[in-house]
């Protein structure tokens, strides 16, 4: 069974070089940037539990504490930008991903018979 499964992966690879005409040093540097993007998904759940939440907190904490005079407005505005900009990295973090796995799942040839190829 494990034989089978090792026959098919290369049979993907061999596809995924001869229709790319990529050299195989090429395509293993470009496998393993791929990869290091694929990591781009531990940010972004880094992103999501831990800095948004404490960037929401802060805000909280900030908007409570101009209500009672203690903050500035450019307080509540700095913190309204940080827990934005932390929203906004989760999302890139997330695309980043996103089109990492893809790019991958090309170059391995991983969908080559759904769509058509050999």
């Amino acid at each position: 069974h494990g034989d089978g499964i090792i026959a098919i992966a290369a049979g993907y690879l061999n596809v995924a070089i001869r229709a790319s005409n990529v050299p195989m040093k090429d395509y293993t540097r470009n496998l393993n940037k791929l990869r290091e993007k694929l990591e781009a998904r531990h940010e972004a759940e880094a992103i999501q539990e831990q800095v948004v939440p404490g960037a929401e907190q802060t805000l909280r904490e900030v908007r409570a504490g101009y209500n009672r005079g203690g903050f500035t407005f450019l307080d509540v505005s700095i913190a309204q930008t940080a827990l934005h900009e932390a929203r906004v990295r989760f999302v890139d973090a997330l695309a980043e991903y996103h089109q990492a796995k893809v790019d991958y799942d090309r170059l391995t040839g991983r969908f080559i018979e759904l769509v058509g190829g050999y």
